[in-house]
């Protein structure tokens, strides 16, 4: 007999292991990458400080030494030496050519940085200096002690300045506000103290902290002190007024140490608890943990650039931490998915539980293989699912750095062709006013100079200015006599600079012989006449090319919601698409679109800017804007105005956009059906019997339900076997979708005739949950529920029956050790058509469809593109068009390494007139499929340019123009069609169609699915395997339909149907072991 005390032991065994496993996982925050560990000091690291430049780091420890390290690479520069005890404190002065440290034995050393050599000791204080700060021009050293003072000291001469006295306790910690008017200092007293710099008077005291204040800081702005201490707590005050900002609780010991970000947007801490916390100024809330040191962090530093923290423990090492990436928004995008991957591990706790005495070895060991790799999967998936909402967060803040670039560029631009037109503007007033300044002027000679008789020339002054005047020896005697009568005709007009006169066109009259002569500049005057002021502003262009021809643009928006009812639903994120098409000659640069609503809107979150950088003659390119409509939102129309800017002024013509909403609509979680499975095959189920019970769990409402999770609870005397799950995450149903869970349980002898399980379905939204007690009974067979009728408004979602749990192909999916990461598939099922008859069971084959490529193909659920009731524009986005066949499938293809499954299950129709086959989108209307349908043409020949290593197509439609619910389109007969295939020309590719091109694909009632997805699936898991060899064969598989397939038409439907199978008979399409 066991003692309690050992039990116990046992129990308290299990807990620790649990913890152990599970907060070694939860305890992952938002991913901080370590640059690098710093090692060399000997005892605790005790204080950081960076350079101003960020490129060397001092480190003080308290064997007595500093270090200075080289930041990028971690070498050590320097070990300075000299203090005789523990060094409490380092910092830079602000120009980074001296460094002070506080030690132990007293003192205050300065160093020069440059040399790595002592410049001074400041002596004074009679206990250890504990803290050091610079004043931020330089000048002064403030310093704290254990002794309760504070001195402050003149750099240049080592003079002491003051010395504060009003602590009751030893001081800890001083900062200097960023102006250099206030010092704060912490203390051993719990306070927090103000004092003016230049008077050395105490300004005010600070309470709050129950224990010691080890750190003080302030923000850049000079408006908030931080403050951390013994209790564990951060507080924020306001200078101004001393009162408390904010309270942070997120250590769970003493706070040793606290730096702002260089930004001041953010805080970090270091603790006892061995962890460093960074949070959100403006919120409180708590961006990241970092974890790494063995020992308590004493001190941390940000880099100038804030891409650095720097960390320093007891453990004697520092660490370098790349902080680049730690923003609010992606530390918003990592919660989100955080909750969901620890349910998700949660939900295989029991997987690592200790042996059981009635579990084999083997069964144990292969329990927790199947634990880790279930937890290596969780953790890989959302790794995954982080770094791709990382990078679309990522992709698209460049996009908007873009776009704001870009705006920036145009305003320049704007402004660089107002300040030319206004340069235009004012050269043509100046040019005006100078031509009309122009005057017939008669002037008198004011001075003549020495005649030249050689080159009988005399030099003359008009008007302040000297001429050279051309006369004959035989007048010019008489006329230098009597120059003073000499009379000069001539224009003058002002210059450019339209403040001094240009004389021109003069002619001297001789006063006694009348001979006339000319003088000076002979020109026409300045007119206006064929001068005309121009504005040139160079095009904005990319470097090498030039702007020819006028770009025309015209755009064209289409509006995409994931329900299909038309309304933009309450907590629905819609697609507004914009085709941007350019009709003109020349090519458009830097395109900016601008949406914005016509009216407030509160409820409503959209996307306000997209850019297309370049756009050729004849080209168009889409361009995408998120609306997202929240909970509160009510029905109603909301009107947008989408406008266009272009770099060189070719801006689109605006457009108006209305958009309806629908108030929400609650999901609705059910547990739709059960089955029992049993070891004696009854399904019945016995006292002390495994047996396995199986709930089908259906949201039966109008909306999506997010973050499903489903709790079972069994009851007295009802155990779960240890390889069960007591927890499902679901993650998100969308209306009418449906999820299998199975459990294993057993009962034992006290069990009364109602077996007590009860199963919880929670939603995210907290306001969706559904509890039942389950109908199950001993030695009863088990009762399926009863079907379930909901009507919506707005077109609702039909609610399908889905209670049928004996449809084979449903349970137990092969799932294959396969893992083909680089593999891409496209599922698209077409169910609700607007135009048309509807095909029932589409979208169950695209669903399951899409778990078999998952389990059993090993497709990676983010490389899977999975559409139901797919319109046009989806076809085009997904598989291209003729113009621009790289779309959304061509991107997720990796070169040479990708294998591409694509899967239909829809209408497809002929074009009356040209014969050729269509798909049916679920917004087309098959008369007119040539203009709204997508050409099986154009789908195989943009399958051909894929760079893939293989491509399998399987469609599930027949091209007839019949389907089981009469002719698409009216009036006209089954036709037959020719079908190019360019995608056979692929290595390695397969296509199967449901039947030919005069037939109609049947559907299946009994199993509600289409009967070629019926067969299909059943010969991949393992029925078309003849020769048991656990591989299933292209050969074998289409053996396999053909003989079931086109019997069950005829015994069905009374028709025929013939499937198509086209590509290598040989090819392995599975291997199931």
């Amino acid at each position: 007999m066991k003692t309690i005390h050992q039990l116990f032991s046992k129990f308290s065994c299990l807990i620790v292991i649990l913890l152990f496993i599970f907060c070694s996982t939860f305890a992952q925050e938002f991913p901080i990458p370590l640059l690098r560990t710093l090692s060399g000091h000997r005892l605790n690291v005790s204080s950081l400080a960076f350079n101003p430049e960020g490129n060397i780091l001092a480190s003080g420890s308290w064997d007595n030494t500093i270090k200075l390290w080289e930041v990028e690479s971690g070498k050590e520069l320097y070990t300075l030496k000299g203090h005789f005890s523990s060094v409490y404190s380092v910092t830079f002065s602000p120009y980074g050519r001296i460094l002070a440290s506080g030690s132990e034995d007293n003192t205050i050393k300065l160093w020069d940085v440059v040399r790595g050599q002592e410049l001074r000791t400041l002596s004074g204080h009679r206990n250890s200096v504990y803290w050091v700060a610079f004043s931020p021009d330089g000048k002064i050293i403030a310093s704290g002690d254990f002794d309760n003072i504070i001195k402050m000291w003149d750099v240049t001469s080592g003079r002491e300045i003051h010395t504060l006295r009003g602590h009751r306790d030893r001081v800890y910690s001083v900062a200097f506000s960023p102006d250099g008017r206030i010092l704060a200092s912490g203390s051993d007293d719990s306070t927090i103290k103000l004092w003016d710099v230049v008077s050395g008077r105490e300004m005010r005291s600070l309470s709050g902290n129950r224990f010691d204040i080890s750190s003080i800081a302030f923000n850049p702005e000079g408006n908030i002190i931080g403050s951390g201490g013994g209790d564990g707590i951060i507080m924020l005050w306001n200078v101004t007024n001393g009162q408390v900002i904010r309270t942070l609780r997120v250590h769970t010991n003493s706070v040793n140490c606290i730096a702002f970000s260089p930004g001041g947007t953010a805080i970090a801490s270091g603790s006892n608890d061995k962890t460093i916390k960074i949070c959100e100024i403006s919120s409180g809330r708590e961006l990241c943990t970092i974890t790494g040191h063995t020992g308590a962090i004493y001190s941390i530093a940000f880099s100038p650039m804030e891409n650095i923290l720097a960390s320093g423990s007891y453990d004697h090492t520092i660490k370098i931490w790349n902080i680049s990436a730690l923003n609010t928004e992606l530390y918003i995008i990592y919660s989100s998915i955080k909750s969901e991957k620890e349910a998700a591990l949660q939900s295989i706790a029991n997987l690592f539980s200790p042996k059981d005495e009635f579990e084999t070895t083997s069964e144990y060991q292969a329990r927790i293989q199947k634990a880790e790799a279930e937890k290596k999967a969780i953790e890989e998936k959302y790794a995954r699912k982080f770094a791709e909402m990382k990078e679309a967060y990522l992709r698209e803040k460049a996009e908007q750095e873009q776009i704001a670039a870009e705006k920036h560029r145009q305003q320049q631009l704007a402004e660089e062709r107002t300040r030319r037109l206004r340069e235009a503007e004012e050269q043509q007033r100046r040019q005006e006013q100078r031509a009309q300044s122009l005057e017939n002027v008669q002037l008198a000679i004011e001075k003549v100079g020495t005649y030249d008789a050689d080159r009988e020339t005399l030099p003359i002054v008009i008007a302040g200015q000297s001429y050279i005047l051309k006369i004959p020896r035989s007048e010019a005697r008489s006329f230098k006599q009597f120059y003073a009568r000499a009379t000069v005709r001539g224009q003058k007009q002002l210059k450019k600079n339209l403040h001094d006169w240009e004389y021109f066109n003069l002619m001297v009259e001789h006063p006694e012989t009348g001979s006339r002569y000319v003088v000076g500049p002979q020109h026409q005057p300045f007119t206006l006449s064929g001068e005309v002021a121009k504005v040139e502003v160079p095009a904005v262009t990319p470097r090498g090319k030039k702007l020819t021809g006028k770009p025309h643009l015209l755009l064209t928006p289409e509006f995409f919601e994931p329900s299909g009812n038309g309304f933009l639903d309450a907590e629905e994120t819609g697609k507004l698409t914009i085709v941007v098409n350019n009709k003109g000659n020349g090519t458009a640069y830097g395109v900016i679109l601008d949406l914005k609503p016509m009216q407030a809107e509160s409820n409503i979150q959209y996307t306000k800017s997209r850019i297309i950088s370049e756009l050729l003659p004849g080209e168009n390119k889409e361009v995408s804007f998120t609306i997202e409509a929240s909970m509160e939102v009510g029905s109603g129309k909301h009107e947008f105005m989408l406008t266009g800017r272009e770099s060189n002024g070719f801006a689109p013509d605006p457009i108006k956009i209305s958009i309806e909403t629908a108030a929400f609509r609650a999901p609705q979680l059910v547990v739709a059906d059960m089955g029992i499975e049993t070891a004696s095959g009854d399904n019945q189920i016995e006292v002390e019997e495994i047996a396995t019970l199986t709930l089908r769990i259906q949201n039966r409402g109008q909306r999506i339900a997010e973050g499903v999770q489903a709790f079972l609870e069994p009851g007295e005397n009802v155990f779960l076997t240890t390889d069960s799950k007591k927890f499902f995450a679901l993650g998100d149903m969308s209306p009418a979708s449906y999820q299998d869970v199975s459990f294993r349980f057993y009962t034992n002898k006290l069990v009364k005739k109602q077996i007590p399980i009860s199963v919880k379905i929670t939603e995210k939204r907290g306001k969706f949950t559904h509890s039942e007690t389950l109908d199950l009974a001993v030695n009863r067979p088990m009762k399926t529920l009863a079907q379930f009728q909901f009507e919506g408004k707005e077109r609702p979602v039909i609610i399908e029956d889905v209670t049928g749990l004996s449809v084979d192909i449903e349970k137990d999916i092969p799932n294959t050790a396969i893992q083909n990461s680089h593999a891409v598939a496209v599922v698209i099922g077409n169910r609700d058509y607007q135009k048309t008859a509807s095909v029932d069971f589409a979208i169950n084959d695209a669903q399951l469809m899409k778990q078999y490529l998952i389990k059993t193909f090993g497709l990676r659920e983010g490389n899977i593109i999975y559409e139901t009731n797919a319109t046009q524009a989806t076809f085009n986005s997904i598989f291209g068009t003729e113009n621009e066949f790289r779309g959304k499938l061509y991107n997720y293809v990796k070169a040479g390494e990708s294998d591409v499954f694509v899967y239909y299950s829809g209408h497809g129709v002929p074009d009356p007139e040209t014969k050729k086959a269509y798909f049916v989108p679920v917004n087309c209307d098959p008369s007119f499929v040539k203009l709204n349908g997508y050409s099986l043409d154009l789908f195989y020949n943009n399958l051909s340019k894929l760079p893939a290593k293989s491509v399998t197509v399987v469609i599930n439609a027949c091209f007839s123009g019949a389907s089981e619910r009469g002719n698409l389109i009216p009036n006209i007969s089954p036709a037959l069609l020719s079908v190019e295939n360019p995608v056979m020309r692929i290595h390695n590719s397969l296509v199967m169609t449901s039947a030919a091109n005069d037939q109609v694909s049947s559907w299946y009632p009994e199993k509600k699915h289409s009967l070629f997805t019926y067969f299909f699936l059943k010969g991949l898991k393992g029925e078309a395997d003849k020769n048991s060899d656990s591989k299933v064969t292209f050969r074998e598989l289409q053996d396999y339909i053909d003989e079931n397939v086109p019997y069950m038409a005829r015994r069905l439907n009374n028709r025929e149907q013939t499937p198509h199978f086209m590509g290598n008979k040989d090819f392995v399409l599975i291997r199931l072991k």
